[in-house]
């Protein structure tokens, strides 16, 4: 498949089809993790959520690009370049969680240590962007950190998993209650 350049700019139709496609795939990526949950595989469950809202990260991308001229090479580089990168698809979907916060009833994805370390985390959606990533990558391999080994499920355990799980949930059955994606 050939590489797009740089700065091509997408037609309305395309962005439309690129979000609808990547808001799908968000979906189908957290029916996983939520199946994975389900069968107590905690760290991989993590990872797919994670996955699943850096999609939701290039849906709201398009969202965006939609009202770009096709003439501003700058703003569609970016475009291209955040499309690419997980920091700023998965800071998306910590941007909208956080707007989204206030109006959670009690109770509903969410225990109050959750609800305390992401508006801690909301301090810097860009932080919490890097700490998913970080989790992400924690959840799926084996590593030796800071004279230590980190193995997937003693870095990740079902409450940890379930706050990610929740927490991707809300933004992206909200984006996805609103929009067809077939």
């Amino acid at each position: 498949m050939p590489k797009m350049p740089k700065a091509t700019p997408l037609s309305s139709t395309e962005l439309d089809l690129l979000a609808r496609a990547a808001l799908h795939n968000a979906v189908e990526l957290l029916a996983d993790a939520k199946t994975l949950f389900d069968a107590r595989r905690w760290p991989r469950a993590y990872a797919l959520a994670v996955l699943s809202g850096e999609e939701f990260g290039k849906f709201e991308s398009c969202r965006t690009a939609a009202g770009y001229d096709s003439d501003d090479h700058d703003a569609w580089t970016k475009f291209w370049e955040d499309f690419k990168a997980h920091k700023p698809k998965f800071t998306s979907l910590a941007r909208k969680l956080i707007a989204s916060m206030d109006s959670w009833p009690p109770g509903a994805y969410r225990n109050e240590q959750m609800l305390e370390a992401w508006k801690r985390a909301s301090e810097g959606r860009h932080r919490m962007a890097k700490a998913g990533i970080d989790g992400k990558m924690a959840a799926l391999y084996v590593d030796y950190v800071d004279g230590k080994l980190s193995i997937p499920s003693k870095v990740v355990d079902m409450h940890v998993a379930l706050n990610m799980v929740n927490a991707v949930t809300r933004v992206v059955e909200q984006a996805a209650a609103n929009i067809s994606t077939e």
